[in-house]
């Protein structure tokens, strides 16, 4: 019985300092740690575009704009808001799939 009650007793402490752990990491989070976004330029922007093997109407629409916008994004004429930069990172990292 005794091996069965340290074993449970090590599954729980375990369970309990995951869950500190994604606490931690949570709390960081709401601080603002680590949630800049980064600021894409446009050659990054036309680059990441490309890197996905989408065209500007296509990848336009999965963020939400219009071709025109991709357009003056890449030509440098417009700059992305604070919003879409987080956007681009993200898909940046993940890909346009998590975008669907």
């Amino acid at each position: 019985m005794t091996t069965s009650r340290t074993k449970n007793d090590s599954r729980r402490r375990t369970l309990n300092e995951s869950d500190e752990a994604a606490a931690d990491q949570s709390e960081s989070v709401s601080r603002g740690a680590d949630s800049s976004p980064v600021e894409y330029s446009a050659e990054q922007i036309k680059a990441l575009r490309e890197r996905c093997g989408v065209s500007q109407t296509v990848f336009a629409r999965y963020l939400g704009t219009t071709k025109g916008t991709v357009t003056q994004w890449e030509q440098d004429l417009r700059t992305p808001c604070r919003a879409t930069h987080k956007l681009l990172q993200v898909v940046d990292r993940y890909g346009l799939k998590v975008l669907m």
